[in-house]
């Protein structure tokens, strides 16, 4: 099956690319805040990390530019043109791409010390089997941090405006031009997905955004997680 990024790898690329020099209102580089501080990251020091929805890789080259430290860093993602673009932008032997979905990771129990996710998860097909892989794949004392959609915001892009029930909604990738669309899930069902699989949330933060103003609400853009499988060593 076609996946929807497919069709456009390149622009997304392209607009990732030039997001990933942007900063934010307080002057602060997005990635690093994005993808270090949030997940309040200092040492990674051997560590084996997963990329989940690692798209065309920028944010798999960032990490390993950031902490050279890390043993190994793997990214997967559904679509295969992403993977490709990733593949051929690669730079380092401590890097792999691999055509994977998120409901079904291809590696053993308890692989990864560390697992992010920016704006995948909330493409999921069923948060349980999401939550049940990432936290088979993390081990114990790992980390898992990821952000997506807000469901505040979700609701107010939404046609029918109801809150529960589900609709798939339109996302302008890293505020650029192409539309891509994803499901919409509530705090109730990311919450339960998380806690039911075995992980503990250490944090839980909204953000504000480019779009946070809509209907003269300024409303969270961004959700994020920082969590943990079993007791906290990382």
């Amino acid at each position: 099956m076609t996946n929807q990024y497919d069709k456009i790898a390149n622009q997304y690329h392209a607009e990732t690319s030039k997001d990933f020099l942007n900063k934010d209102d307080k002057g602060r580089e997005k990635f690093k805040v994005e993808m270090i501080d949030r997940p309040r990251i200092k040492r990674a020091d051997g560590w084996h990390v997963l990329d989940l929805g690692c798209g065309s890789g920028i944010h798999v080259e960032y990490f390993v530019e950031t902490h050279p430290e890390i043993n190994a860093i793997i990214g997967i993602d559904s679509s295969v043109e992403m993977i490709k673009i990733a593949k051929n932008n690669n730079k380092t032997k401590k890097v792999k791409f691999i055509i994977a979905d998120m409901d079904d990771i291809p590696f053993k129990n308890n692989t990864f010390d560390y697992i992010f996710s920016r704006n995948s998860i909330h493409y999921s097909a069923d948060l349980q089997k999401t939550f049940a892989e990432i936290s088979r794949v993390l081990k114990p004392g790992g980390k898992l941090y990821f952000q997506v959609s807000d469901p505040i915001y979700n609701l107010f892009t939404k046609k029918n405006k109801d809150y529960i029930k589900k609709e798939n909604v339109g996302f302008a990738i890293q505020g650029g031009n192409a539309i891509v669309v994803h499901p919409t899930y509530t705090f109730e069902e990311y919450i339960n997905s998380i806690v039911r699989n075995n992980l503990n949330i250490l944090e839980m933060h909204e953000y504000c955004g480019r779009k946070s103003n809509i209907e003269g609400f300024n409303v969270p853009v961004v959700l994020s997680f920082l969590i943990t499988k079993g007791k906290e060593k990382l």
